[in-house]
């Protein structure tokens, strides 16, 4: 649903990292002011920093990238190995080196057991931070909300999906705040039944309260035949 309100925006983007050794993450965007995340600094492209400054060389934190993917997809994910290698794909089309997984869980495992507990910041690929480190996302509420997908383009601007239709801005998790498995799970991500038969947890991308992985109230599961986006984490 979400894909024929689709708005393309022209990005490269370049990480490496997510921990504190090794190689530095690295984001270039193009863009000429930074009141929209993307700037020039008269010499080069670059993305701008919390503080409001143009970046155009690497971030010495290596920080973990999270992104909302720009496509929507129904319940029989393929499992969680399906969901990872949408999350892996998605990054490389918009160049983000490193690994990703999803933001998933199921009946066996949790998200919490399969995904890296980052002790350095969660970033957008605006590089706006999304958590300062593993306890700070999983504990009940975030520094804003997961909007940005792998391309650049925030999906809170469109006032499809976070303004009067908030209600499409779901997210297929099966996971609670904390990182537990939360059910349902659309059997363990394979199903595409409509919800009279199978349905799978969800959260909503345009909060950064619980709801963002843990939808509380309302619609807090989707039939596995439902399109939703997916969260993605660098490792």
């Amino acid at each position: 649903m979400r894909n024929a309100l689709r708005i393309l925006l022209a990005a490269t983007l370049l990480a490496v990292g997510c921990s504190t050794e090794g190689e530095p993450v690295q984001c270039v965007e193009p863009g000429d002011t930074c009141n929209d995340g993307l700037c020039f600094n008269g010499a080069a492209n670059g993305v701008c920093d919390q503080n409001g400054e143009c970046r155009t060389e690497p971030s010495t934190t290596g920080d973990c990238v999270v992104f909302l993917t720009s496509d929507e997809y129904a319940g029989n994910l393929g499992g969680l190995e399906g969901a990872d290698a949408i999350c892996q794909s998605k990054a490389r089309s918009a160049g983000l080196e490193g690994t990703f997984k999803a933001w998933l869980s199921d009946s066996n495992t949790s998200a919490a057991e399969r995904l890296t507990h980052s002790a350095v910041p969660y970033i957008d690929t605006r590089n706006q931070v999304i958590a300062n480190d593993w306890e700070d996302l999983t504990n009940g509420s975030l520094q804003r909300a997961i909007t940005v997908d792998q391309t650049g383009f925030d999906w809170d601007s469109d006032a499809s999906h976070c303004g009067a239709f908030i209600w499409l801005a779901t997210v297929w998790t099966g996971t609670a705040t904390d990182g537990s498995s939360k059910p349902p799970f659309c059997s363990d991500w394979t199903s595409t039944a409509d919800i009279e038969t199978d349905s799978g947890h969800v959260g909503h991308y345009c909060y950064a309260s619980e709801a963002w992985t843990d939808q509380t109230g309302g619609d807090t599961t989707k039939g596995c035949s439902a399109e939703t986006s997916l969260y993605c984490f660098q490792q």
